[in-house]
């Protein structure tokens, strides 16, 4: 797979910007954080309010990292 150049530079500006070394939060339950993120994807093939979709999978994506793996 080739990766667009300014696609790695910007990571890199990114990753500076932080104090973790990596670019998405680490999680213990990766397939319960795969199904939140993946729910806005299965809406939008649905049909489905994608906007309402987003906005519920922000709120439990939010509190699944704040149990996770605790």
């Amino acid at each position: 797979m080739v990766v667009p150049f300014e696609y790695v530079a910007a990571l890199n500006a990114t990753m500076k910007l932080t104090t973790t070394d990596h670019d998405r939060p680490q999680v213990v339950g990766v397939a319960r954080s795969r199904e939140i993120v993946g729910s806005v994807i299965v809406a939008s093939i649905q049909g489905k309010d994608v906007a309402a979709a987003a906005t519920a999978a922000d709120k439990d994506l939010t509190e699944f990292l704040k149990t996770d793996g605790k």
